[in-house]
C-alpha cells in the first residue's frame, strides 16, 4: 500500500490545530517561532516549524528540541 505524501505546510496546520485543542483550557499559546533563545515569550508559549519544537520556559527565554522522521 503505498503512502499518500502530504506538504509540510498541511502537516504543520493540522498540528496546530490538534495542539490547540489540546491546551484550550491551559495557559498556553501557540505563537510564531522565535527568532532565537532570547526572543519575546512569556512562560507557556509553544511554537514549531519544519525542524523544532520550541517552548518559552522564562520571560524571553527559549528552549527547543529537533523534530525527525520515524522509521527509516
Amino acid at each position: 500500500m503505498a503512502l499518500k505524501r502530504i506538504s509540510r505546510n498541511v502537516v504543520a496546520h493540522k498540528v496546530t490545530d490538534a495542539i490547540n485543542a489540546l491546551i484550550e483550557e491551559a495557559n498556553t499559546r501557540v505563537v510564531e517561532a522565535p527568532e532565537g533563545p532570547d526572543a519575546p515569550g512569556v512562560p507557556g508559549q509553544i511554537a514549531f516549524d519544519e525542524d523544532y519544537i520550541y517552548v518559552c520556559v522564562a520571560e524571553d527565554t527559549w528552549k527547543r528540541v529537533e523534530v525527525s522522521a520515524w522509521g527509516d
